[in-house]
């Protein structure tokens, strides 16, 4: 990630195929380290939504969405690729996190 750091390129959903790839070529290390950033936006962004009161959330709704489901597939590249037991504490907060705020996303909608 040298060659696009994270204060010239953002890390968004579009990073997704370049994490796939350095799992690919077995640089768990790196992908782990960019799993981990983007997870944490996501959950920071889901946070930010979730928290809006309920007159104004269905303007975020679109939102929510879209970054419930990046954080799952997220989620499903890290569980695929990993196989050792360095990144279980990594997925288990990550699902946590991932759990936690659907869970309050159904809380809200309803």
């Amino acid at each position: 990630m040298s060659l696009m750091p994270e204060n010239q390129v953002p890390l968004n959903y579009f990073v997704h195929p370049i994490i796939e790839s350095y799992y690919q070529i077995k640089d768990i290390k790196t992908a782990n380290t960019l799993v981990t950033q983007l997870s944490h936006l996501y959950y920071s962004e889901l946070d930010y939504y979730l928290n809006f009161n309920s007159t104004d959330i269905t303007g975020v709704i679109s939102d929510i969405y879209k970054n419930l489901q990046f954080y799952n597939q997220l989620i499903e590249m890290t569980r695929e690729y990993n196989t050792n037991d360095e990144v279980v504490p990594i997925l288990n907060e990550m699902e946590a996190q991932f759990n936690s705020s659907y869970q309050k996303f159904l809380q809200i909608s309803m």
